[in-house]
């Protein structure tokens, strides 16, 4: 039966994964900031309802929807941490999650 590690291989350098990490981390922060910066000018100048039409959302409830956004965000990895640690184990999780994605 084979042995398993007891430490990583050691290598000259950064793992190979490192930059794989750092793209993700990017794109992520990419994509967070720019959805800030750009939704509450969509929703009060350029929201179209099903037919097409212009139907914007006053200020007020832009701004409402733009925190409940934030707000998901920064909540949601804690629902997946109580998940994962709770309920399916962290196995679990990347498999379902990953297939779901």
């Amino acid at each position: 039966m084979p042995k398993y590690r007891e430490a990583p291989e050691a290598r000259a350098g950064m793992p190979g994964g490192i930059p794989y990490i750092i793209a993700n981390e990017a794109s992520e922060r990419f994509s967070f900031y720019g959805m800030r910066a750009i939704l509450v000018v969509f929703m009060t100048q350029y929201l179209v309802n099903d037919s097409g039409v212009l139907d914007t959302m006053g200020e007020d409830e832009a701004k409402g929807w733009f925190h409940l956004f934030v707000s998901a965000v920064y909540l949601t990895p804690l629902l997946g941490a109580l998940v994962s640690d709770g309920l399916l184990g962290k196995f679990r999780t990347i498999i379902f999650l990953s297939l779901v994605y």
